[in-house]
């Protein structure tokens, strides 16, 4: 872990006795990162958007993966945003996550299991009877999916409000028939498409899933493969690591856990055949 410390807690108690407690974060939370700022930039790409708005609050630049690096708008603007807001509104537009770490920032494609430098994320492997301590999923998950994602644009051209949809991958799935509409409208027809689909991905990572706890296991990070096995049919297979929770002390020892998403298409299935009982 490289961060800062955000806040010293001292504390005293009958059970525990006297204890300091340590909270930090990736980001110097004292620093510019949170100052709001107004800013735009004109025809220019998102790598140098996020890297200029990231040296002007003191950082040493943010590095975007390849996938979003080349998206051009012809106006992008921070209203009144620290850093830290503009980042994540951008990720969410494009379908990504925003971090800062150290003295840098990461924007990576959200679920591609990839780091910002393009490389692929080591798969954490998770089996009953081996290193797996819990387990609670829920293989399908009705409440977040949609079978589409709507989202409404101005088109100056044309002087009329248009609309354009993304489909979300239901695996099959002739159940889900909701259609989300984006509730904020956008400035134009490729900033709209970008939200539309970014908000269709998240609607199928959010198939299903839930937490599983392991052994302490430090390479485990977000965005991540996990391959789930020897639970049962129906919930082994893989998934997306969606955040990771490391926690040690003297009872529990080093745990880590897993919120995991994006079951794959065997998820949720049961491929044995049913017998009849005499």
């Amino acid at each position: 872990f490289t961060g800062s410390v955000d806040t010293t807690k001292w504390r005293l108690d009958r059970r525990g006795g006297r204890r300091l407690e340590i909270h930090a974060k990736g980001m110097d939370t004292s620093s510019e990162v949170k100052q709001p700022s107004r800013r735009h930039w004109d025809d220019a790409t998102l790598a140098t958007v996020m890297d200029e708005a990231a040296r002007a609050c003191g950082l040493d630049g943010c590095a975007v993966h390849g996938d979003l690096a080349a998206v051009t708008r012809d106006w992008w603007a921070m209203d009144g945003e620290s850093f830290v807001a503009f980042g994540h509104r951008l990720a969410a537009d494009h379908g990504a996550t925003f971090k800062v770490v150290g003295r840098r920032a990461l924007l990576v494609p959200r679920g591609a299991g990839v780091s910002a430098s393009g490389r692929d994320l080591a798969p954490v492997l998770a089996t009953v009877g081996d290193k797996v301590l819990s387990v609670e999923l829920a293989p399908d998950s009705g409440r977040p999916r949609y079978k589409a994602v709507k989202a409404r644009h101005y088109d100056r051209a044309e002087a009329r409000w248009k609309e354009v949809e993304a489909e979300v991958d239901t695996g099959g799935d002739d159940t889900v028939g909701a259609t989300e509409t984006l509730a904020h409208d956008r400035a134009d027809a490729d900033t709209a498409h970008s939200s539309a689909r970014a908000e269709a991905r998240d609607s199928e990572r959010q198939k299903g899933g839930g937490p599983v706890e392991i052994d302490g296991d430090p390479t485990a990070v977000a965005g991540a493969p996990c391959i789930l096995s020897g639970c049962r049919p129906g919930i082994d297979g893989m998934y997306e690591i969606a955040t990771v929770k490391d926690t040690l002390d003297r009872r529990g020892g080093y745990v880590t856990r897993l919120d995991l998403v994006k079951p794959d298409a065997a998820v949720g299935k049961d491929a044995r055949r049913t017998t009849k009982t005499p």
